[in-house]
């Protein structure tokens, strides 16, 4: 990657719309936006020290403080990582020319550059997706930038921003990378989005969906640790005594106790003192506070909160036990349905429109998600279907989860029941039978032997003739 960014940031790359040098962008009204800064930063933040306000703050507090969101979203990644992918020609999804015509592309997806192997560049654009809703690659199109991709590299989306033109749209991006602004054509990166409804450039990522929701957890955190810093102690009320040789305070001194109670005992960095102020007091101890004896139960139901955030079911995530084998694979099935799927589908749809172009015609990149469905769903719902004709043994197969079989042209055939009975008929069959069964018909005699032909002990019988 090294000599990668010395070629890169060698001044050969200028383009229009786009930077040089590090310079910035002279193209009048061309912008270069901060799409992470942009979009982030509404949820209410109760020390001010950790707010998630952009995509480096979704990235550092979803690896470091949000422990439930990293292990969601690191369930989707181990599933991805495992799905299994092919290179098939566009007219036949079935096919597989991985080591022929798509043999130059699998190399390169295989071992996208010198320090990752596939599993780990898959990995890091589950994340930025799921967390950001944006994820980047760089290709190395060589010198010119217009070749074919030698390498592949996962950009950070905190370090990526956008060049975007009023007329044109998004023309370009400018990264920090090597300690330099790296300018990029729209053509060498590879943009995965998940779209935004509120915003025309950007992504919308789970993070930015549940912020609120992030940021209680993150206030919450704040809070306890602070509590237990301050030693842990139950609040308690001051209150004080009216006397004759303390009156009552009056209006200006109440604001000014007010003032200092917020500064030295009011916010989340100070949860857990006891205020000492002068005068005659009494303190009154009103132990462990309901809010304090309900954290954990608080914090459980916030667990579960984001799983559901990220499309996790709690028995995939390990919070609780399916009740039955049943309810366990149906909630398999949804997790790769609703959340693994449309991740793997933002990939593979980016892929194939940026990427596979530049290697070959007529093949595209399919990967080969398997645990959608199972065998008791496609019998309940497509059997009818097949008996109809329908549907073919293959067409069932497939549905079911299983390989189709391709050298027997049976299974591609289409197949009808017969032997429909009307419904005021139904039974009539087995009623004759069992009739038949309890009064079996009276055997018929044997014939008796015709002249001339043998009987049965084998003797030959004649007529007697009179000479």
């Amino acid at each position: 990657m090294l000599a990668w960014l010395k070629r890169l940031t060698g001044g050969r790359r200028t383009k229009q719309g786009m930077v040089s040098n590090s310079r910035p962008v002279e193209a009048p009204d061309v912008r270069v936006v901060d799409i992470g800064k942009l979009i982030a930063g509404t949820a209410f933040d109760a020390t001010g020290k950790n707010t998630l306000a952009s995509y480096a703050t979704y990235l550092k507090f979803g690896t470091s403080k949000i422990w439930a969101s990293w292990k969601a979203v690191d369930l989707i990644a181990q599933v991805v990582q495992d799905t299994p992918w092919k290179i098939a020609r566009s007219d036949d999804p079935r096919s597989d020319v991985t080591a022929g015509k798509g043999a130059d592309l699998a190399a390169l997806l295989q071992v996208p550059n010198e320090w990752e192997v596939w599993g780990d560049i898959l990995y890091k654009t589950v994340f930025h997706l799921r967390w950001c809703g944006v994820a980047y690659w760089a290709m190395d199109r060589g010198q010119g930038g217009k070749g074919r991709p030698t390498q592949l590299w996962a950009l950070n989306p905190k370090l990526v921003k956008q060049v975007i033109d009023p007329v044109r749209g998004l023309i370009g991006y400018v990264a920090m990378l090597g300690g330099q602004l790296v300018p990029f054509d729209v053509d060498e990166i590879m943009y995965f989005r998940r779209p935004h409804p509120n915003h025309d450039f950007a992504g919308l990522g789970d993070m930015e969906a549940g912020e609120e929701l992030l940021q209680d957890w993150l206030n919450r955190q704040d809070w306890q640790k602070a509590f237990w810093k301050n030693g842990a102690a139950p609040l308690s009320v001051m209150i004080l005594k009216p006397h004759t040789e303390n009156p009552s305070i009056n209006a200006t001194q109440f604001e000014e106790l007010k003032l200092r109670w917020h500064k030295e005992y009011g916010g989340g960095a100070n949860a857990g003192k006891i205020a000492w102020l002068t005068g005659q007091w009494e303190k009154e101890d009103l132990g462990v506070s309901p809010s304090e004896m309900q954290n954990l139960e608080t914090s459980r139901w916030t667990i579960e909160q984001i799983f559901m955030l990220h499309g996790i079911p709690l028995s995939v995530a390990g919070l609780e036990a399916a009740a039955n084998y049943a309810t366990a694979r149906i909630d398999d099935i949804r997790f790769r349905r609703y959340a693994v799927k449309p991740t793997i589908k933002t990939m593979q749809e980016t892929i194939n429109s940026d990427l596979v172009p530049l290697f070959a015609d007529n093949v595209t990149m399919i990967f080969e998600l398997s645990g959608l469905s199972s065998a008791a769903e496609a019998a309940t719902d497509l059997v009818p279907l097949f008996e109809r004709g329908a549907l073919s043994l293959n067409e069932l197969r497939e549905a079911a989860g299983f390989e189709p079989i391709e050298d027997d042209p049976m299974f591609e055939s289409h197949y009808i029941a017969q032997g429909l009975v009307p419904l005021d008929l139904a039974g009539a069959t087995f009623t004759a039978q069992q009739e038949e069964a309890e009064n079996p018909p009276e055997p018929e005699p044997e014939p008796k032997p015709k002249p001339g032909k043998r009987s049965f002990n084998g003797h030959a019988h004649h007529r007697r003739t009179d000479d």
